[in-house]
C-alpha cells in the first residue's frame, strides 16, 4: 500500500483487510467445532456484555496506561522529549509479546482448573516461576544491550534513548507477571477486582509523571513506566487474596 502512494489510507486499507482475513480464517478453522449462525437471543447478549463490560474496561484503562506517559512528557517537556521516549518504549512494547503469548496458551488450562484450588495454586505457581524466569533474564539483556541496540535501530541522534530503555526494562518482571494475575482475576470471576487494579496502577502512573517529568524529563516518564506496574502487580496480589473454590467467588468479584 505504501509503494502505491496510498500514505495512511493505504495503511488503514491494509489494517482492514488483514482484520477481515482473520475473521475468515477462523471461521474455517472452527466450523467443525461451532456454528457461526447468529441464534443469541437479547437476553443472552445482554448477559455477556455485562459479563465482558469489567474486562473491556481494564482492557481500555490498561492501554491508557500505556499511553499516559508520552501524552504527559508531550504537555510537559515538548516533542523532543517525547521523540527520545518513544524510541526506549518502542523496544520495551516487545517484552510484552511473550508473556501475552504463554497466557494465550495457559488460560484456558488455568480457568478449568479453578474448580480445584490446589491444582489452580500450583499451575499459577508454575507459571509465575516461568514469567518472572523470563523478566529477569530480559531485564539483564536489556540493561546491557540497551545502549548498543537503541542507537543501531534508530540512529546516533537516539543513544540517549538507550538509558532510557534501562530504566524502562526494570520493569519487565512486574509486566510479566501482570499478565498471569490479570488473567488469573478473570478466571475466578474477579473481574471488576481486574478493573479497579488496573485503574490504581494508571493513578499511580499518573502521579509519578507529574511528579518527576518536570524535573527529570523522559527519565521521569521511565520511572512512571516501572512505577506503574509495580503498582499494578502488588494490587493485582491484594485482589487475589482470599480464594475460594470458584463457585463462592461470584459474590467477591464487585
Amino acid at each position: 500500500m505504501l509503494t502505491a502512494g496510498l500514505g495512511l489510507l493505504g495503511l488503514a486499507v491494509a489494517h482492514l483487510l488483514g482484520t477481515g482475513i482473520g475473521v475468515i480464517a477462523a471461521q474455517l478453522l472452527t466450523r467443525r467445532i461451532m456454528s457461526w449462525r447468529p441464534a443469541l437471543r437479547i437476553p443472552d447478549v445482554a448477559r455477556m456484555l455485562v459479563a465482558a463490560f469489567p474486562v473491556g474496561a481494564a482492557a481500555a484503562l490498561s492501554l491508557l496506561m500505556f499511553r499516559v506517559d508520552v501524552v504527559l512528557l508531550e504537555a510537559l517537556r515538548g516533542p523532543e522529549s517525547v521523540a527520545a521516549f518513544s524510541a526506549a518504549h518502542r523496544l520495551y512494547e516487545a517484552a510484552v509479546l511473550l508473556p501475552a503469548a504463554v497466557m494465550a496458551g495457559t488460560f484456558p488450562a488455568l480457568a478449568r482448573s479453578m474448580a480445584d484450588l490446589v491444582a489452580f495454586r500450583q499451575r499459577i505457581r508454575e507459571v509465575a516461576v516461568l514469567l518472572a524466569t523470563y523478566g529477569v533474564a530480559a531485564t539483564l539483556a536489556g540493561w546491557l544491550l540497551a545502549p548498543i541496540v537503541v542507537p543501531l535501530i534508530f540512529g546516533s541522534s537516539y543513544a540517549g534513548s538507550g538509558q532510557l530503555l534501562q530504566v524502562m526494562v526494570l520493569a519487565v518482571p512486574f509486566l510479566a507477571l501482570n499478565a498471569l494475575l490479570t488473567q488469573a482475576l478473570i478466571a475466578v470471576g474477579r473481574a471488576w477486582r481486574e478493573a479497579a487494579a488496573v485503574a490504581l496502577a494508571l493513578a499511580v502512573a499518573v502521579a509519578v509523571n507529574l511528579a518527576l517529568i518536570p524535573s527529570l524529563g523522559a527519565i521521569g516518564a521511565a520511572g512512571a513506566v516501572v512505577a506503574g506496574e509495580a503498582a499494578l502487580l502488588l494490587a493485582c496480589l491484594i485482589a487475589l487474596a482470599g480464594l475460594r473454590p470458584y463457585g463462592n467467588n461470584s459474590s467477591a468479584s464487585r
